[in-house]
């Protein structure tokens, strides 16, 4: 409806573009998310978000090269650094994507997602000591406000402790944390994915 009443409105083609994206739907996804740019081609904010489709779309060199030229104009600009490093997460990419979440924790200690996401990245990296310690951090900011659970399922999915990872993938759809919508795609999931229980949960 907010399209056929606002059809010029980047912001509207914006958050149609996410939904899609969250069922799955990534071709139109992108299509949707570049017309928000062409309508607001100066937005780091929807320049960004067309890196985040790239990336569930599994295209990581194609949503560098986007992120890298928002970062061109604007080096400061917080939701391009912590997708940065999600991208080098789903690289293989560990040790970048430590340095990279760690500029954001520096940045924004109280995003509970980019600590979950430093802890996984320290998780696939070996780094298990590092990766609890960023859990911890993470544990204590969704206890103080923030119930995103799921965040903290890449981390531990990477440990090898997947009864941790689900128990707390269970906990975010019983509280409707917003970020459950993104299990479908989000590649943070992918170790987890063979299991029947992430299929029940996706059902």
């Amino acid at each position: 409806k907010a399209l056929v009443l606002s059809p010029g409105s980047s912001a509207v083609h914006q958050e149609y573009a996410w939904y899609l994206a969250a069922r799955g739907r990534l071709d139109e996804a992108l299509a949707e998310m570049r017309l928000a740019r062409d309508l607001d081609p100066l937005s780091p904010l929807v320049n960004a978000g067309v890196a985040g489709i790239l990336m569930y779309r599994r295209e990581p060199e194609a949503a560098v090269e986007q992120l890298r030229k928002v970062m061109e104009h604007d080096p400061d600009f917080l939701v391009a650094q912590y997708g940065l490093g999600r991208v080098y997460l789903l690289q293989g990419k560990h040790e970048q994507a430590i340095a990279q979440f760690e500029k954001v924790v520096g940045r924004a200690g109280s995003w509970p997602a980019a600590s979950a996401n430093l802890a996984c990245a320290h998780a696939n990296a070996g780094h298990r000591r590092e990766a609890l310690k960023a859990l911890e951090r993470w544990e204590k900011l969704v206890k103080s406000g923030f119930p995103e659970y799921q965040d903290g399922a890449c981390a531990y999915a990477a440990l090898g402790e997947k009864d941790k990872a689900f128990s707390l993938l269970d906990k975010a759809y019983a509280n409707h944390a917003r970020g459950i919508v993104w299990l479908k795609v989000d590649p943070g999931m992918d170790r987890l994915r063979s299991d029947p229980r992430f299929r029940d949960l996706l059902q």
